[in-house]
């Protein structure tokens, strides 16, 4: 992909940007960082006229006031949770919010959200290309489960996997003070069951680890939490808030949905609490179940000192990008390198692989093949990572771990970005032809 940065050649004049932000979908740690970064890289690199906050997400293009975005205003709001514009899911109607960018006569318009909100996003920018707007569209990848293709990794996620690991040794500390202790722990990941994964192996009080990713058989997963109370007095089990749904759901059943179009998924901690209190109560062993929902809490804290810094630098290559006149990107991290990605490339969900090293490693590490995980008993796991013919040298994000990247650089013409004649009246789309990171 095009790599981010500053370039030689402007296609904004400096003093006549006109820029308008967005926060879409759920919040984050990290999403008023990349607010004021963007409001200060405006401001002092490339002296903006005026930006706009747009206040609770794509509604707000025409249903709320905007916001006059100074430096003095969001110089503090690093040190913020939440997102000080606010957010809502939905209420994302086309004409009206290209309208609502004309009417304020925006020409640079930074989304920040997930893969539902780079829909949008994308949409946005074909109707600006259609009506021959001169205006830029640029997206943030924006979400705390991890799970926006190509990228190594969204903001606030190392701050997240912080907060988990803190909920996890919480609920060990429960467990170990008392006779019997299961602590369970349910954790944001609704498709994807990075935080989950990464809290797991980042902490070393977790007895099992359940996903979305990989099947897991209640008899024995309950098996396994009785022979672990037998022999340890007390265990710590995490889960994935989409983990489990083929123990829940009925597939003849069409699942409700959200404004942003997400199903709306049972309560896989409520199950597993009720399913582990009635199997120690038929066994007549007495527990001491602990039941930890720290979701709202990991989401809503400020980003922490890595974060801070990443939001930054995703921040900058984006106004750097749209400032040179490039158009329908959003700005990720691809293989430790800033790029500039077509927004039609990041609106599918990325999963855990379940054959990757990560995975593979908390199998190995805990044990947890007989926790019931489908093919992941003790001893499988060697002989997957051998299987896969992983050189044990070879980069964490190889290529392997995110297939739709070429596994040698070659000259990307499928990949288009608009870029404006820097003296022209009229929008042209340009080929990338830069060869591979």
């Amino acid at each position: 992909f095009l790599r981010g940065g500053p370039r030689d050649t402007l296609f904004y004049p400096q003093k006549t940007v006109r820029a308008a932000i967005v926060t879409c979908g759920g919040i984050c740690p990290g999403l008023n960082s990349v607010i004021r970064e963007l409001v200060m890289c405006l401001h002092y690199c490339y002296e903006a006229e005026c930006v706009f906050g747009v206040r609770y997400g794509y509604e707000g293009f025409y249903g709320h006031d905007w916001m006059d975005l100074t430096p003095d205003l969001v110089g503090s709001w690093s040190l913020l949770g939440g997102t000080q514009l606010g957010t809502s899911r939905g209420g994302f109607d086309l004409p009206r919010i290209v309208d609502g960018i004309i009417a304020h006569n925006v020409n640079q318009v930074y989304i920040l959200g997930g893969d539902g909100t780079h829909r949008g996003a994308h949409a946005i920018f074909e109707e600006v290309k259609k009506r021959k707007l001169k205006i830029a569209v640029v997206g943030i990848p924006k979400t705390i489960d991890n799970d926006i293709p190509l990228i190594d990794k969204s903001f606030g996620f190392d701050t997240a996997v912080q907060k988990a690991v803190d909920a996890i040794r919480s609920a060990h500390v429960e467990v170990k003070s008392c006779t019997n202790g299961i602590g369970l722990v349910l954790l944001m990941g609704r498709a994807s069951g990075f935080i989950a994964l990464e809290a797991t192996l980042s902490s070393s009080e977790a007895n099992a680890c359940l996903i979305p990713e990989v099947q897991f058989k209640l008899p024995a997963f309950l098996a396994y939490m009785e022979k672990r109370i037998e022999g340890r007095g007390h265990a710590v089990v995490v889960v994935a808030e989409g983990a489990g749904l083929e123990l829940m759901q009925d597939n003849n059943v069409e699942p409700s949905k959200d404004k942003s179009g997400n199903p709306i998924l049972p309560e896989i901690g409520v199950f597993l609490k009720n399913a582990i209190k009635d199997h120690f109560k038929q066994k007549k062993v007495e527990i001491n179940l602990k039941y930890i929902d720290p979701s709202y809490m990991i989401r809503s804290v400020p980003a922490n000192a890595a974060d801070n810094t990443y939001s930054l630098l995703l921040a900058h290559n984006a106004v750097h990008g749209a400032m040179a006149g490039f158009s329908g990107f959003t700005m990720g991290l691809v293989n430790t390198h800033y790029c500039y990605i077509p927004l039609d490339k990041v609106v599918t969900t990325r999963k855990v692989d379940p054959l990757g090293r990560q995975w593979q490693r908390v199998i190995c590490r805990r044990g947890m093949g007989e926790a019931g995980m489908e093919g992941m008993r003790r001893g499988e796991c060697t002989a997957n990572l051998a299987a896969r013919n992983v050189d044990a040298l070879s980069p964490v994000h190889s290529p392997r771990l995110i297939p739709s990247i070429p596994a040698s650089p070659i000259p990307l013409r499928h990949i288009t970005l608009c870029h404006w004649r820097p003296k022209g009246s009229t929008l042209r789309v340009v080929t990338t032809l830069s060869r591979g990171i």
